[in-house]
């Protein structure tokens, strides 16, 4: 942010190491309850994928999340693809270990930037994740991060209405 472009070769460097990094994460799922009147409306509706620097802390590792905005949209989209496919990957495998393994299984929501949800390779990567493990599309939520607006970024220009534009290209 500093000192404004790199030679591509740092860039890309440094962008090697980012995933190195971003492949230690664990992931874990945190239910997504429903309630009712009565105790057979109350169960598991759902889970949430959430990245762990390890499987016993309770915290997102901010720092390695939020250094991808600094780095810039390409950063951000391999960060999304890379915890992307750790999620389904191991929520596919998580429910194929467990005693419900003969049900369907419930739906996983998964975080993702407003950029990701624009870029061509981050759909087409979710495409095939969904493809590979055997996934139904309806069984994955992507939840824009609360920390990203829907607008453009400095310097950036969308011709029309942010939440316009958005629905536009995501369509």
């Amino acid at each position: 942010a500093t000192f404004g472009r790199l030679p591509d070769q740092l860039f890309e460097r440094c962008l090697r190491l980012y995933r190195e990094v971003l492949s230690s994460i664990r992931i874990v799922f945190q239910p997504v309850v429903t309630i009712g009147e009565s105790a057979g409306q109350v169960g598991v509706h759902s889970y949430e994928a959430l990245a762990r620097h390890s499987l016993a802390d309770q915290s997102a590792p901010f720092a390695l999340l939020q250094l991808a905005h600094t780095w810039g949209n390409h950063f951000v989209v391999e960060r999304d693809k890379i915890i992307l496919g750790k999620a389904l990957t191991s929520y596919t495998l998580a429910h194929a270990n467990s005693a419900w393994n003969g049900d369907v299984p419930k739906p996983v929501s998964v975080n993702v930037s407003v950029r990701s949800l624009l870029d061509d390779t981050y759909v087409e990567t979710l495409r095939q994740l969904i493809d590979e493990l055997q996934l139904h599309p309806n069984a994955v939520t992507l939840e824009i991060s609360e920390q990203d607006a829907i607008e453009p970024w400095a310097g950036e220009q969308w011709g029309e209405a942010p939440l316009t534009y958005f629905n536009r290209r995501l369509a």
